[in-house]
This record gives structure tokens, sequence and C-alpha cells, in this order.
């Protein structure tokens, strides 16, 4: 399955946006660059949903502060899906085999490798933070999230040394998008159970992309 995964993403990385009349899908003039201001800025914005009073994520600027100066100088634009995880992939019941890529509605221009580090987002490894439980249980016999970024590198010829970057700003653009349904939630727009849910998953996240931000600056 992970090799799976690695493989579709790549597939999608290699379509050519131009060639199949897909320029104007999205903007991508200085995507990297604009990647925290735009997802912040939209964190920011559910403080006007009545009763949710401002996001209690911890880690938001710091993570937000290390993606800002360390953008990628090897930067591509291609077509992404935008939520490239277990739910949103068909696996066949015959094979651990990709049969199907559905819910669209994220897609846009921006650098693929976005894709793949979702991926890494959606994982579970030993020593990630507490309070998330794999994905897919049984886990065992999954690939590590190191063997994902080297099948995936192999796969479109490109150097993952930016890949931790993409890994914390997956992290970070989920974080800022999950906590809407919390904030939606206590707006009475969602139910309690979903905001609470994906609260925990936000405040996963963030916890992952400081572990993350901090192991890179160790090395």
């Amino acid at each position: 399955m992970g090799e799976e995964f690695a493989g579709a993403a790549a597939r999608l990385a290699a379509v050519d946006h131009l060639a199949v009349g897909l320029a104007g899908l999205g903007k991508p003039d200085n995507w990297h660059a604009r990647q925290v201001e735009r997802w912040r800025s939209q964190l920011e914005g559910y403080r006007e949903l009545d009763g949710y009073g401002g996001h209690q994520l911890p880690y938001v600027d710091e993570v937000g502060a290390w993606l800002a100066d360390h953008v990628p100088v090897d930067g591509r634009i291609g077509l992404i899906h935008g939520d490239f995880q277990f739910p949103n992939v068909m696996f066949s019941l015959e094979a651990p085999r990709i049969s199907g890529i559905i819910d669209w509605e994220l897609t846009t221009l921006g650098d693929p490798m976005l894709d793949m580090a979702w991926v890494l987002a959606s994982w579970w490894e030993d020593g990630d933070p507490e309070g998330r439980a794999p994905a897919v249980e049984p886990w065992g016999g999954f690939l590590s999230r190191d063997d994902l970024v080297r099948r995936y590198g192999e796969l479109t010829g490109r150097d993952m040394a930016s890949m931790p970057w993409f890994f914390v700003l997956a992290c970070y653009k989920l974080g800022c998008i999950l906590e809407g349904t919390h904030a939606r939630a206590k707006a009475g727009q969602a139910t309690q159970e979903m905001g609470d849910r994906l609260h925990a998953y936000a405040l996963w996240l963030f916890a992952k992309a400081k572990q993350l931000k901090d192991r890179e600056a160790l090395r």
C-alpha cells in the first residue's frame, strides 16, 4: 500500500498541467513563499464564527516562522490533489493496488511534493507525538516514511532534500484546515463530536510539525 501511494503520487506529479489544459486551475506564482500567509489567514478567519473566539493550537507562530525562513529554492509547479491520503484513495479488493483517487475538490496548481508530504502526515511510526492511532490496523509491515520518500524520489527523479519542509507544510496546512470544523462546531454548524475529533487531529499535526522542525534544526 505504501509503494502504491508513492507510485500514484509520482504519476500525478508527472501530469503536464499545461499540456492537458489546466494552466488556469490555480495561482502558481510565488506559490511556495505564499503558503504560510495563505493558511494562517484562513486560521485567523475562523474568529468570525460565533462561539469560537480564536484558536488554541500550539506552535502556530513557531512553525510558520520556520517555514517562511526555509522556503525551498528548487520548487516546481504542477497538479496537486490537495488531500492525498487514505480516505481519498480506493484500493482494489483483489490486491494492494490503488484503483482510484477520489475527492478532488482541493485540487489546484502547486508543488506536487506536497501530495507526497500529505501521505507522510497521514502515516504512523514509533516516535510520533502521542494522541493519534494508525489509519489502518494492523499497521505492521508498512513501509517507513524514509522508504516512502526514497521510493517517490526514485520514481520522480527529484531531489528529496527539501521533503522535510513539505512535510512540515503538510502538517501546518492540514492543521489549519481541520481547525475550521472545530470552529464551526462551536458555532453550531457542525457536530461537537466531529469538531472535537478534528481539533485533536490538528493538535497532533502541529505537535508533529514542531517535532520535525526541531529535528531539522539539529542536523
